[in-house]
């Protein structure tokens, strides 16, 4: 149990006693000896000259000036020992023995000396609280200092020393205890916070604040013990709704309890935990509807839902595997449909369209072997297509020979396509016809006034006439008149094989005229 102050013993003052100094008369006897017997003792002077400062100088340089630790010591102690208290009997017993009080000068000293110490280690403890933790060996250690006044008040100084050690040495076991009980108060406060004891958490904390106030791990143990009761009370509800699924609403009450004290490890597990189950019950749902739009071919709205579920569970295999379901479930759809887009443009002769459906299919799937085959096959239609039209819109330039050669070259290649459509029988055959009729000459009707020399392109001179008809092919061609003194002429025109010709007329006559 504590000290009470009636109870609690009072370390005492120690008396200031100052050693008995030599009397005056007697140093003067021993002078008046010196002088009447200067010859008899003249070998002793010395000696007395020796004794007069073991008399004289000694105890002054001895006995030390009052201590200041008796100061210290009158803050604690309740009772005080007077300086008169000392038997006359022994500081008289002691004149003359200058030995002897430099010897209790000195004990007394070194009693000052270790009280002032056991005075400091005394308040020390006190303002640890050591009078909660450890009543009985602090007061068995006041006792022994105050068993040590009562010894140095009678100057037994010696003794007194013993006492006022002992009584130090208890109090150094004391400080080195506090540090002991500092770390079982930490643990007991930490433990009764896990066992939901406030209480006890309290009163544990508040002990190791006595032997370290400024402790932050103890300060901190009694602000959660202050709030321990409201966090308990707030997982309670917080309990109690979760089993009713409520799950939203104790995560509110879960985290009030985690804001009240981050380090309850129940408090931050419920709310973590409640948190999963959120996650968990939302990914379920999510992947339930992502199932049953798959089921019912609403693949959009299944691939939507699947995403959800990814974005709540961003690793879940789960997710992941009917995502990717879904996803090639809706590539196939769509391949399918490039599929038949390209066989509808194949089938109307629509090659450029048609490769470009194989393109967007091969986009879907670029190992794809039909659109592949497909996209070759288009892209040569295509192509032929594309010939077949401009050598079909351009046919005089079949009177080029190299551009009939290869006009011949390309009807050749469309007459290898086992299964042409419509448009290319129609191409074959406007092909063949305007070949037919390339080298079919026709009669062209040129006139000239008999004086310009004509000249026709790719034929020959043809001279100076008035009429000549020629035999031509269908084409392009150029006449050109000379005549002396006048400008030349240049005439171009076309002979065409469905276009009955046309007389050409060519003749110079614009004179050359020079200016003096």
């Amino acid at each position: 149990m504590p000290i009470t102050d009636d109870q609690k013993p009072s370390i005492i003052k120690p008396a200031d006693i100052t050693l008995t100094p030599l009397s005056r008369n007697t140093i003067a006897s021993g002078g008046r000896l010196r002088w009447r017997n200067l010859l008899i003792w003249a070998g002793l002077a010395g000696l007395a000259i020796l004794a007069l400062a073991v008399f004289f100088i000694l105890p002054k340089q001895v006995v030390p000036e009052r201590a200041a630790t008796t100061d210290a010591a009158a803050t604690t102690a309740t009772a005080t020992a007077s300086p008169d208290a000392a038997p006359p009997a022994a500081a008289a017993g002691n004149a003359g023995q200058p030995w002897t009080e430099a010897q209790l000068a000195k004990q007394r000293k070194e009693s000052q000396e270790i009280l002032s110490e056991l005075l400091e280690q005394q308040e020390t403890l006190e303002k640890m609280g050591v009078t909660q933790w450890a009543p009985e060996d602090y007061s068995k250690a006041l006792q022994l200092a105050k068993t040590g006044d009562e010894l140095y008040s009678r100057r037994e100084f010696a003794p007194a020393q013993e006492n006022y050690q002992s009584g130090l040495n208890e109090l150094n076991r004391l400080l080195e205890k506090s540090e002991t009980i500092y770390i079982d108060a930490i643990s007991n406060g930490n433990q009764a916070l896990v066992e939901g004891n406030a209480t006890a958490a309290t009163a544990a904390f508040e002990l190791a604040l006595l032997i370290k106030p400024d402790d932050a791990d103890a300060g901190k143990g009694k602000s959660r013990a202050e709030t321990l009761d409201q966090v308990l009370g707030l997982l309670a509800q917080g309990d109690t709704l979760a089993q009713v699924e409520q799950l939203t609403e104790a995560v509110s009450l879960y985290q009030q309890a985690v804001t009240l004290d981050q380090d309850h490890g129940g408090a931050s597990d419920r709310l973590s935990g409640t948190r999963q189950r959120i996650t968990d019950r939302e990914f379920t749902a999510a992947m339930s509807n992502g199932y049953a739009a798959l089921a019912g071919a609403e693949l959009q709205k299944a691939r939507a839902a699947f995403q959800r579920a990814l974005k709540i569970k961003p690793a879940a295999q789960e997710a992941l595997d009917a995502l990717r379901q879904t996803e090639n479930k809706i590539t196939v759809i769509n391949i399918n449909k490039q599929l038949a887009e390209a066989t509808q443009h194949e089938q109307a002769e629509r090659w450029p369209e048609a490769v470009a459906a194989y393109d967007q299919a091969l986009r879907l799937d670029a190992n794809l072997a039909i659109a592949q085959t497909g996209k070759q096959t288009a892209a040569l239609r295509a192509d032929l297509d594309q010939r077949l039209v401009f050598a079909i819109t351009n046919p005089l330039r079949l009177a080029e020979q190299p551009v009939y050669t290869e006009t011949s070259a390309l009807y050749k290649r469309a007459l290898t396509i086992t299964t042409p459509g419509p448009k290319l029988q129609s191409q074959i055959a406007s092909l063949q016809s305007l070949l037919q009729r390339a080298r079919q000459p026709l009669l062209v009707t040129l006139q000239s006034d008999n004086l310009t020399e004509i000249t026709l392109y790719k034929i020959g001179m043809l001279g100076r006439f008035q009429n000549r008809q020629v035999e031509l092919i269908p084409g392009h061609y150029v006449v050109v008149g000379k005549r002396p003194g006048y400008q030349d002429v240049r005439v171009e025109f076309t002979v065409a094989a469905d276009k009955p010709a046309q007389p050409v007329l060519v003749q110079c006559e614009n004179i050359i005229t020079f200016k003096n």
